[in-house]
């Protein structure tokens, strides 16, 4: 629905930047008018576009993400294959393991991040951090 403001938006615009730009223009005036509202909306639709394609980015991460669900006890390679690379990676002592030597990989697409806890071994212990929009989801 927000797209369909967007568009009437700009037709508005586009009509009433018509009419006061135009001149009488020989009598064709509601002509140019109409075209101009015409073109209004079609910049109004595009616009909007673009903005849900921004907003859609995080979630082709999300879905690859997804499918390879339950993390846990998954290989980080495997993960890393089935999904792209990482964004960065953090060396972490993991205090519940004796003090295990353990990475932070982050995920970042759009405004989905994910940080996955891994083990020395390459195993993937669990979810450490999750947002989409800076929202939190675990």
């Amino acid at each position: 629905m927000k797209n369909h403001y967007f568009a009437i938006v700009g037709g508005f615009l586009g009509y009433l930047l018509t009419s006061v730009l135009i001149d009488d223009a020989g009598g064709n005036k509601g002509m140019y008018q109409i075209m101009g509202g015409c073109f209004g909306v079609f910049i109004g639709y595009f616009i909007a576009g673009l903005l849900m394609a921004y907003k859609q980015q995080g979630y082709v991460l999300i879905k690859k993400i997804r499918k390879q669900n339950p993390l846990s006890g998954k290989n980080i390679n495997d993960v890393i294959e089935a999904v792209g690379g990482y964004s960065s990676k953090q060396a972490v002592n993991i205090t519940d393991r004796n003090n295990e030597k353990g990475t932070f990989y982050n995920f970042v697409d759009g405004g989905y991040e994910i940080q996955l806890l891994v083990g020395a071994d390459d195993i993937i212990i669990g979810v450490s951090k999750e947002t989409l929009n800076g929202k939190k989801l675990v």
